[in-house]
């Protein structure tokens, strides 16, 4: 497919959750390296075989509680091992923790009644990078153009983009912290 027809694919998305229910668990599921692809729920798949997928996913993170309440995220990306052909060894697939984030809830920018994400659960404003490279992680403001975090206003949701790195596969795990009640994200490529 011609770059040109692909971007456009890209552009034409809308936002998706990236979890089919939300995550109500205090903690990150344990994520290790293993002979089995990841799928199903949370996991991104970022074109064919990493090959051509789009430079960039945004996040934009929601969850169930009260304004202020807290929650986080963490973004893997997933690679196999190349299979030698005279080995009988399968692929093994390894997860790369990406970045980290923490994220809080505004009641001021609520989701709609009947809506993917409805009137009980509430959009962050606020995000705030909890590991990841050196460049977003210090200073004031990320000083590198393929990361950023855009927080939100009364009037917006924030959001995060984190690059794709040409990885076949994504994956976006989450932790209540204990504080709220669920969480869950809505991402679109970039």
């Amino acid at each position: 497919m011609g770059q040109q027809v692909f971007q456009e694919r890209l552009s034409s998305q809308g936002w998706k959750k990236v979890r089919t229910a939300n995550y109500g668990t205090n903690g990150y599921p344990t994520r290790v390296p293993t002979l089995t692809k990841p799928t199903g729920t949370g996991v991104i798949s970022l074109g064919d075989g990493g090959a051509g997928c789009p430079p960039y996913v945004l996040l934009v993170p929601f969850g169930t509680d009260a304004s202020t309440h807290t929650g986080s995220l963490t973004v893997l990306l997933w690679r196999a091992t190349a299979v030698n052909p005279g080995n009988p060894q399968m692929a093994l697939w390894v997860p790369h923790a990406l970045c980290s984030a923490q994220f809080t809830l505004s009641t001021s920018v609520p989701g709609q009644a009947g809506a993917d994400v409805d009137n009980t659960q509430s959009f962050a404003t606020t995000i705030t990078m909890t590991g990841g490279p050196i460049f977003i992680t210090s200073g004031a403001a990320p000083v590198s153009p393929d990361w950023f975090a855009v927080l939100g206003t009364a009037v917006g949701c924030g959001i995060l983009s984190v690059p794709t790195l040409g990885f076949p596969l994504m994956e976006v795990i989450f932790t209540t912290g204990g504080v709220v009640t669920d969480c869950n994200a809505l991402w679109c490529y970039a």
